[in-house]
C-alpha cells in the first residue's frame, strides 16, 4: 500500500511539473500570437479553441474505450465469479448432504456400539460373578479335600493304617467302608446315622491281613480299630416282603447304597438288618408294628432300635464322613460344570468387547468424516462469500463505468459540435496564418506532447489507484493403591485343661462300664450254672421216675405222689427253658449294645471287663455317666490326637516367640547403636556446615556481618529443631522475619552453599534462586558463584541480566519454526560468535 502511495505522489507531482511546463508553453503562444499581429487572434484563438476541442475528444474517446474495455473485463470477471459462485454452492450442497448421511450413519453405529458395551459390560460383570462363585467353590473344594486327605473326623488307629498302606508298609487294605460307598443325597444323613462308627471300619482282603493290621497297631500302640475282611464277611438279609408296601418306607439301607459287587456283603452285613423311612412316626409304628425287629433309620438321622430303644435330636448337616465325601465329589461336579460356563462368559465378554472395539473404529472415521465436511463447509462458505463479495464490487464497478460512458457520450458530442464551427472559423484564417503555421505546428506539437505525457500520467494514476483498491480488497477478503498369639496361647491352655477334664471324666465312665460288663458276666455265668443245676435235678427226676416204674407193683399208694412231683418238675423246666430263652434275648441286646453304643465285641468286652463289688452303686453310678454323657453331647474320638497337635503347635508358636522376642532385643539395641552414630555423624556434619555457613556469610555480607546455625534442642539432636541467626552489617536482627526479601533469599543462598561445601556434588542446578535479589546483591551472588564454580559445575537459569553477564557460557532455546526447537549457545568468556545447534 505505501508503495502504491509513494508511485501515486511522484506521479502527481510530475503531473504538476507538467502542467506548469503547458503554462509556458501557453505563455510563449500567446507571446507568438501577440507577436503576429491582431489578425491572427481570431484564426490563434479558433484554431486553440479547436485544438482543445478535439484534444479534449480525443480523450474523451480514449477514456471511453477504457471503461467500456474495463466494464467487457467486468462482465467476464462477473461471470466467471457467478459460475464459481454456483459450483461453490453445489459443492456445498453435496457437502451438507455428505454431512447428513455421514451424522445419520453415525448415530446408527453409536447406537449399536451404546448396545455392544451395555451388553460386554453385563457379560463382564456376569464372568466376574462366575468366577466369584468358582473361586469360593474351588476354596470350598479344596478345604474338604484338605479334611479328606487329612483324614479329619476318622480314629488315630484308622489313619495310622490308612497312612501305612499308602506309604506301602500295608498291603491288603481296601480303605474305610466310608470310602467305598456311593449313596444318593437323599439317603446320607440316614445312612450315616445306620453306619454310625461302622465308617471308619477297615475294610481288608483276607483274615491274615486284618491279624498283621491288629498287630500294627498293638505294636506301635496306636488304638483299636475294626477289620473287615472281605473273605469272611457275610451278608444279612432282612425278609419282610411286606415292607416295601408300607407307607413312608424308603428301602432297605444295603439296597440305597452303591458299592463294588466285592464289597457287597459287608454292606449287607452292616445295612442289612436297617430299614430307611421318611420320619420318626413311620419309624414308630413300622418298629411296633413288626415287634421292634429290626433297626429303622429316618431320613433325617432319628433311630429306632431293634428291641424299641428310641435314639435321635439335632445333627449338623453336612458334617459327616460320607456327607464330606459326597459334597466334595459334588463340587469336583459343579466346579468342571462353572469353568465351562466361566469359558462361555469369558468368550461372550471378548466377543462383544471385540464387535464394540470394531464400531469404536467405524465411530472414529465417521467422526473424522464429520469433522472433514465441516471443515469443507467452512472453506466453501467462505470462499462463496468471497465470490459474491467480488461480484457485487463488480457490479457496482459495472454501474459507475456505465455511467461514465455516458457522461463520455455526452462529452464526445459536444466536443464534435464545437470542433465543426471551429473548423470553419480555423478555415478563414488559414489564409491569414499561412506565415506562422510552421511555428503554430511546432508550438501544438510541444503541447500535444506535454498533453501526452498528463495524459499517461493520468492513466497511470488512474490505474495505481484501481490495483490499490484490488490489493485492499484482497488484503480485505483473506483475513480465520504379638496380641493374637498371646490370646491364642491362653485359649490353648484353656483347651488342654478342658482337654485334660474330658478325658478324665471319660476315663471314669470306661471304669464304670467296665465294672457293670464284668457284673453282667458274672450273672451270665450264674445264670448258666442255674441251668446246669437244673439239667442234674432233671436227670435225677428221671432216674428216680425210672425207679419208682420198677417198684410200682410194690409202690401204688406212691403213685399219685409220684404224679404230682412228675408235674411240678415239669413245670419248673418249662419256667427255666423260658427263663434261659430270655437270658438269651437279653444277652442278644448286651452283644447289640456293646457293638452299637461302644463298638466293642463280646470277646473285647471280657477282656477289659473288671469285678463289680456292690452291682446296686455300680448301676447308679452308671445311671450317673449316662446322664453326664449326655450333658456332654457328642464325644470328639480325635481330643488326644488334637490335644497331641495342639500341643506341638503351641511348642512351636513359643517357641516362635521366643525367637521373635529375641530377634527384637537385637534390633533395639542395634537401633540405639545406629542412633548414637547418626547422632555423632549430625553433630560433626552441622558444625562442618555452621563452620562453612559463618565464612560464607561474611564472605556474601561483606565485615561486620554475622551468621550462626544453633540447635533449639541440644539435648535431643534427632529431634531437634534449627534456629538461623542472620544480621548483616550494622543490623541487629532477631527473627529472620525482619530482614528484607533479597537479605531472606541471600541467607538461604548463603546455607546452601554452607552445604555444598560441606559435601560439595559435581553438578549444581539453581533454578531462579535471583529472582527476589537487587542488582547489588546480584552483584554478590554472580562474585561467590564464580569462586565456587572451581569445585563444582553449575548451571543457572535466571532472567536477571547481572546473572547472565557473569557466565562463561550462555545457552537460550527459540523457536523459529512452530513446533522446531532451536539451542542458541555463546561463550560470553571468549566472545565467540553465535552458533546454531
Amino acid at each position: 500500500m505505501e508503495r502504491f502511495e509513494k508511485q501515486r505522489t511522484d506521479l502527481q507531482e510530475k503531473l504538476s511539473a507538467m502542467a506548469e511546463q503547458n503554462a509556458e508553453s501557453d505563455k510563449a503562444y500567446s507571446a507568438l500570437e501577440q507577436e503576429l499581429a491582431q489578425i491572427y487572434r481570431e484564426r490563434s484563438e479558433a484554431d486553440v479553441r479547436s485544438v482543445q476541442a478535439e484534444r479534449s475528444a480525443a480523450e474523451a474517446e480514449e477514456q471511453k474505450q477504457t471503461f467500456l474495455s474495463d466494464v467487457q473485463n467486468s462482465e467476464a470477471k462477473l461471470k466467471e465469479y457467478s459460475d464459481s459462485a454456483a459450483q461453490v454452492g453445489k459443492s456445498l450442497a453435496e457437502v451438507g448432504e455428505k454431512r447428513s448421511a455421514t451424522a445419520n450413519k453415525l448415530a446408527g453405529y453409536q447406537r449399536l456400539n451404546d448396545g455392544k458395551v451395555r451388553r460386554m459390560n453385563e457379560a463382564k460383570s456376569e464372568a466376574e460373578k462366575v468366577r466369584s462363585e468358582l473361586d469360593m467353590m474351588q476354596n470350598r473344594y479344596k478345604v474338604l479335600d484338605d479334611v479328606e486327605k487329612n483324614m479329619e473326623g476318622y480314629n488315630r488307629s484308622v489313619k495310622e493304617l490308612m497312612k501305612a498302606s499308602q506309604q506301602g508298609r500295608m498291603s491288603g487294605i481296601h480303605g474305610t467302608v466310608a470310602d467305598v460307598v456311593t449313596i444318593d443325597e437323599r439317603y446320607v444323613l440316614a445312612i450315616e446315622t445306620a453306619l454310625g462308627a461302622a465308617m471308619q471300619n477297615v475294610i481288608v482282603d483276607s483274615e491274615e491281613t486284618a491279624k498283621r493290621c491288629i498287630r500294627f497297631l498293638k505294636e506301635t500302640n496306636f488304638g483299636r480299630a475294626t477289620m473287615l475282611p472281605i473273605t469272611t464277611m457275610k451278608g444279612r438279609f432282612l425278609n419282610e416282603p411286606r415292607l416295601s408296601s408300607e407307607q413312608g418306607f424308603e428301602g432297605i439301607a444295603s439296597d440305597l447304597v452303591d458299592c463294588d459287587q466285592e464289597y457287597r456283603n459287608i454292606i449287607s452285613y452292616l445295612l442289612g438288618l436297617t430299614v430307611i423311612v421318611d420320619d420318626i412316626d413311620t419309624a414308630a409304628f413300622l418298629s411296633k408294628k413288626y415287634n421292634f425287629r429290626f433297626r429303622v433309620v429316618t431320613l433325617d438321622g432319628q433311630v429306632v432300635n431293634a428291641g424299641g430303644s428310641f435314639t435321635g435330636g439335632s445333627r449338623a448337616s453336612g458334617t459327616g464322613i460320607i456327607s464330606r465325601k459326597q459334597q466334595k465329589d459334588s463340587l469336583y461336579t459343579s466346579i468342571i460344570e462353572m469353568k465351562k460356563t466361566l469359558v462361555e462368559k469369558t468368550e461372550a465378554y471378548q466377543q462383544y468387547q471385540a464387535e464394540a472395539a470394531k464400531f469404536a473404529v467405524e465411530i472414529d472415521g465417521m467422526q473424522d468424516e464429520l469433522r472433514s465436511c465441516d471443515s469443507q463447509e467452512i472453506n466453501l462458505r467462505a470462499e462463496l462469500s468471497k465470490f459474491n463479495t467480488l461480484a457485487q464490487q463488480l457490479t457496482e464497478q459495472g454501474a459507475h463505468s456505465r455511467q461514465a460512458l455516458e457522461r463520455f457520450d455526452l462529452q464526445i458530442k459536444n466536443y464534435t459540435a464545437q470542433l465543426t464551427e471551429l473548423r470553419s472559423v480555423v478555415e478563414e484564417c488559414d489564409k491569414k496564418a499561412e506565415g506562422l503555421e510552421e511555428k503554430l505546428k511546432q508550438s501544438g506539437s510541444e503541447r500535444d506532447s506535454a498533453a501526452s505525457q498528463s495524459k499517461e500520467i493520468s492513466e497511470e494514476i488512474s490505474r495505481i489507484n484501481l490495483e490499490q483498491m484490488a490489493a485492499k480488497k484482497d488484503i480485505d477478503a483473506f483475513n480465520v493403591e504379638i496380641r493374637n498369639r498371646e490370646e491364642n496361647r491362653r485359649a490353648l491352655f484353656q483347651s488342654s485343661d478342658s482337654f485334660r477334664g474330658k478325658m478324665a471324666e471319660l476315663d471314669r465312665s470306661d471304669e464304670e462300664i467296665r465294672i457293670e460288663i464284668e457284673k453282667l458276666r458274672m450273672e451270665l455265668e450264674q445264670h448258666s450254672g442255674e441251668l446246669t443245676g437244673k439239667d442234674e435235678d432233671i436227670s435225677r427226676s428221671m432216674a428216680e421216675i425210672d425207679s419208682l416204674d420198677l417198684a410200682i407193683g410194690q409202690m401204688n399208694r406212691d403213685i399219685n405222689e409220684a404224679n404230682r412231683d412228675k408235674e411240678r418238675f415239669a413245670r419248673e423246666v418249662a419256667r427255666l427253658e423260658e427263663r434261659r430263652k430270655s437270658e438269651e434275648r437279653e444277652k442278644e441286646r448286651i452283644v447289640s449294645m456293646l457293638l452299637e453304643s461302644y463298638d466293642m465285641t463280646v470277646s473285647m468286652a471280657i477282656e477289659q471287663a473288671k469285678p463289680l463289688e456292690n452291682l446296686l452303686a455300680a448301676e447308679n453310678d452308671l445311671e450317673e455317666l449316662r446322664k453326664q454323657i449326655t450333658k456332654l453331647g457328642n464325644v470328639n474320638m480325635e481330643s488326644i490326637e488334637e490335644y497331641r497337635t495342639v500341643s506341638e503347635r503351641y511348642k512351636f508358636q513359643t517357641a516362635q516367640l521366643d525367637d521373635i522376642e529375641k530377634s527384637k532385643r537385637e534390633l533395639e539395641r542395634l537401633i540405639a547403636d545406629l542412633t548414637e552414630d547418626i547422632k555423632t555423624r549430625f553433630l560433626n556434619s552441622f558444625e562442618e556446615i555452621n563452620k562453612s555457613f559463618k565464612e560464607i556469610f561474611v564472605s556474601i555480607f561483606g565485615d561486620g556481618a554475622h551468621g550462626e546455625l544453633k540447635l533449639t534442642d541440644p539435648e535431643d539432636v534427632l529431634n531437634s529443631g534449627i534456629e538461623i541467626l542472620a544480621a548483616p552489617p550494622g543490623k541487629v536482627i532477631k527473627n529472620l522475619i525482619s530482614l528484607s526479601g533479597g537479605e531472606q533469599t541471600m541467607v538461604a543462598i548463603t546455607i546452601y552453599f554452607a552445604i555444598l561445601k560441606h559435601r560439595p556434588t559435581p553438578f549444581c542446578m539453581l533454578d531462579e534462586v535471583d529472582a527476589a535479589l537487587d542488582d547489588v546483591n546480584v552483584d554478590k551472588y554472580i562474585t561467590y558463584l564464580n569462586q565456587f564454580s572451581s569445585q563444582t559445575q553449575l548451571m543457572v537459569i535466571t532472567h536477571r541480566r547481572g546473572t547472565i553477564e557473569g557466565c562463561k557460557v550462555l545457552y537460550g532455546v527459540f523457536m523459529q519454526e512452530k513446533g522446531v526447537s532451536r539451542l542458541l549457545r555463546r561463550e560470553l568468556a571468549d566472545e565467540l560468535d553465535v552458533e546454531l545447534k
